[in-house]
């Protein structure tokens, strides 16, 4: 039980460095999207289709599939935190977490690079 104890710090320990990292790399989509914002405003008229495609691009980053808007956080941390879980399911469910954020700080990473290169 201990061990199990020990793999569930391990993995929430994990889970905080992971949402860190997601919260610096949204910080720097939200700066490279006000950038683009800002460089679009002082384009011309004259370039209205390119400037609608630049539009297109920020509004599907911004409501992208896998940018969750929290609305209720507190609500449903508090939820979930009535429901008792086993450390087994515990687990399973940290660890789809961890690879789910992994899985999200790669395409973050890819989208600001295409950004920088374009």
């Amino acid at each position: 039980m201990d061990t199990l104890q020990t793999q569930v710090t391990l993995l929430n320990q994990k889970m905080d460095a992971l949402f860190q990292a997601i919260e610096e790399l949204s910080r720097q989509v939200s700066n490279a999207l006000g950038e683009m914002r800002a460089t679009t405003q002082t384009h011309s008229r004259s370039n209205s289709g390119e400037t609608n495609h630049h539009r297109h691009i920020l509004d599907d980053l911004s409501d992208h599939k896998d940018i969750l808007i929290d609305s209720n956080g507190a609500e449903t941390m508090a939820a979930s935190s009535d429901r008792i879980m086993t450390p087994e399911l515990q687990i399973q469910r940290l660890t789809a977490q961890l690879t789910a954020a992994y899985n999200r700080i790669a395409a973050l990473e890819e989208q600001l690079l295409a950004r920088r290169i374009s």
